[in-house]
């Protein structure tokens, strides 16, 4: 940990723990928002509105792999929202994430500027574990970044647990990625696909779910 943090610091890399989440530890749980898997109807609507952060062309490529989103909602329109992916997906600067069979991967989780430090983001991960569909898949995947405390607690608060690290860098022009033994279990870790064209100088994206 001790390196990947240096890494972070001198190198610019993006350090994220690997966290887990086996289905059969989902149990139900009241909600203050009423939560569902959006049709693509709702996605795109919710692509709308700007404060969500939802840009349509990457909405409507997700959709088209399979990917399902999460939403929070209340009265007065949508809070929340998280994607699940059952293949590969892309994250930033031309990597993608893969992962092992069996798992559902967790990604993009939000929750409006307004609604945060309300504990939404704990409910949240629960809701969406409980909700979304399985696909065969026996746990939930995800990542985030060893400087986002506050959604590292909320995962954890329902159930994720901490597997592993992941890195990734693009350091003297060329491309840097790593996993650690307990996300390679998991077949979890970042690539870039072959031919693809890699954008450098990015961090990693921050979650923002607390």
């Amino acid at each position: 940990m001790r390196i990947l943090e240096s890494l972070q610091r001198h190198l610019g890399a993006y350090v994220c723990h690997v966290l887990v989440r086996p289905w059969g530890e989902v149990s139900p749980q009241r909600g203050r928002l009423r939560y569902a898997v959006l049709t693509e109807a709702q996605v795109l609507a919710w692509c709308r509105d700007p404060a969500l952060g939802l840009e349509r062309r990457q909405a409507e490529r997700a959709l088209r792999r399979g990917d399902v989103c999460v939403g929070g909602f209340q009265d007065n329109g949508p809070v929340c929202y998280v994607w699940y992916a059952y293949r590969a997906a892309p994250h930033v600067g031309g990597l993608w994430v893969e992962f092992g069979r069996g798992s559902g991967y967790a990604y993009k989780a939000f929750v409006r500027p307004e609604y945060r430090g309300l504990g939404l983001g704990a409910e949240l991960y629960a809701k969406a574990a409980e909700i979304c569909p399985k696909k065969g898949t026996q746990r939930g995947i995800s990542f985030i970044g060893v400087d986002n405390a506050p959604s590292l607690r909320a995962a954890e608060r329902t159930g994720w647990q901490r597997v592993g690290y992941a890195a990734y860098a693009w350091p003297f022009g060329g491309t840097f990625t790593f996993s650690s033994p307990g996300a390679r279990r998991y077949g979890f870790r970042f690539y870039a696909p072959s031919g693809s064209a890699l954008v450098t100088g990015l961090r990693g994206t921050r979650t923002s779910a607390a």
